[in-house]
């Protein structure tokens, strides 16, 4: 599809520079006192346009990945080794960030959470009943201390499987 678009301009005005968008400009001269500019959007300055696109589309693409490498690198997963050399206030600190992030996502899915199957909130809300922030902090503690070989172990996995799965067992 072409687009034409003219542009009028008096003679003195004839060396004015007619461009749009890159496009080429055409200078007729129809009567000794006017001159008309038609500047043609051919393919070509669509296919121009859709380049930088993409090319911008790639670039933010490239930034993204870059940058959620650098956020990975930043955030280390938490182990038990680490667990077990950081204070009480730290530990709770790090459970409330957890308590948090499932009750933002609890309330993100609203009056229509999704199936069991197709979410951990629902079955990580059922397994926490009950439960305290000491009272997690004291099991991870436990599980910990009882299994030192298995220091390396993500404090998530530790809290999915000996507090939620249990607790999930009680209120079945």
């Amino acid at each position: 599809m072409q687009d034409v678009i003219f542009y009028t301009c008096d003679q003195a005005e004839s060396t004015a520079i007619c461009s749009c968008h890159g496009a080429s400009a055409t200078a007729i001269n129809l009567s000794g006192s006017r001159w008309i500019y038609s500047i043609f959007f051919l393919e070509n300055a669509m296919v121009m346009k859709l380049g930088l696109r993409a090319a911008l589309f790639g670039a933010c693409a490239l930034l993204s990945v870059a940058s959620a490498n650098v956020l990975a690198d930043e955030v280390p997963l938490v182990t038990g080794e680490m667990w077990s050399k950081s204070s009480g206030e730290l530990k709770k600190a790090y459970l409330i960030g957890v308590a948090n992030t499932i009750q933002l996502e609890a309330a993100y899915e609203g009056a229509n959470p999704p199936p069991d199957s197709q979410s951990l909130i629902p079955r990580t809300t059922k397994g926490l009943k009950g439960q305290s922030l000491e009272s997690v902090s004291a099991a991870l503690d436990k599980w910990y201390a009882a299994n030192p070989g298995k220091m390396q172990r993500p404090v998530l996995e530790t809290i999915w499987f000996e507090v939620i799965v249990p607790g999930l067992q009680k209120y079945k």
